[in-house]
């Protein structure tokens, strides 16, 4: 009897996984009176979580902790970058949004470990009623003390329970939704990969001989070879270490990188030449 193996190869940077866990602990709760899905999906890194079409106030509990998602890892010191895309429900009171990581792993979300908000996005309110929906964008730094492992992300949407209609810039949506204070919300949670900054303490930036720009970069990296030097070799590493393929990039001369297809992120990039080689780092925005 002939065994067959199925595979399934995820293109595109996107993944469609199947929640595993329902409840929050050891963080804290996150469940309203109606929590329903939404958000579109969240980027991490370039890789892609959708979850799925939009709910409505009389859906059941969608909280989910999205512990098989897995997204690119992060060292730690290193800058990463965040796009949502939030659904427009017919809800008038889900105007605030809050994406929380646990840094230091105390199973608590403490006051400055809301990374991305409102009012350092959009500066605005999330869109309801059918308003115009835009991707929401923002590059964030791993403080160099995060240690090594998996670190708890959580991604919030509620409203304003002292004003839940009128938009202020002041407010700050909270990391713990329960029944008696939010009536409609959208809570998830996953785990964020942490490594240690190997590589970032080692870099060689050595200005004299290389200027790399500019720094973030859209599309072409430009490298000055200040001292003229031969270069044998220039490579490009994900902040987990692993490398860009050749095939991955263009080469435009020697001082010059098409990295327009690089998903968005932090990236090292080595210069060897034959004599040593030189290390530095730079933003795929």
């Amino acid at each position: 009897m002939k065994k067959i193996y199925s595979f399934l190869f995820v293109t595109g940077l996107s993944l469609f996984a199947t929640a595993q866990i329902t409840n929050p602990a050891p963080y804290c709760t996150a469940q309203s009176m109606n929590n329903y899905n939404m958000w579109d999906y969240i980027n991490i890194s370039g890789t892609t979580h959708s979850f799925g079409n939009a709910g409505t106030w009389a859906s059941t509990n969608t909280y989910k902790y999205y512990n098989n998602v897995v997204f690119p890892s992060v060292a730690a010191g290193s800058t990463f970058t965040i796009d949502l895309r939030p659904f427009a429900p017919n809800d008038g009171e889900p105007l605030y949004f809050g994406i929380f990581i646990d840094f230091n792993n105390n199973n608590v979300f403490d006051a400055d470990e809301l990374v991305m908000k409102n009012n350092n996005t959009i500066n605005a309110a999330l869109p309801v009623f059918g308003q115009p929906i835009s991707v929401i964008t923002k590059s964030i730094t791993i403080p160099n003390t995060t240690t090594a492992g998996n670190h708890r992300l959580r991604l919030v949407r509620i409203g304003n329970p002292a004003n839940f209609y009128n938009y202020s810039n002041t407010f700050d949506a909270g990391s713990c939704v329960n029944t008696n204070q939010f009536n409609y919300t959208s809570v998830y949670d996953f785990d964020l990969n942490v490594t240690n900054n190997l590589g970032v303490n080692d870099l060689i930036k050595d200005n004299s001989s290389f200027e790399i720009y500019p720094n973030p970069v859209n599309d072409y990296l430009k490298i000055k070879n200040l001292q003229r030097q031969s270069i044998k070799k220039i490579s490009i590493y994900s902040t987990s270490g692993q490398i860009v393929h050749p095939e991955a990039l263009k080469m435009d001369g020697l001082e010059s990188i098409n990295v327009s297809a690089l998903p968005k992120g932090v990236y090292f990039i080595t210069i060897e030449t034959s004599e040593r080689q030189y290390k530095n780092t730079f933003i795929k925005q």
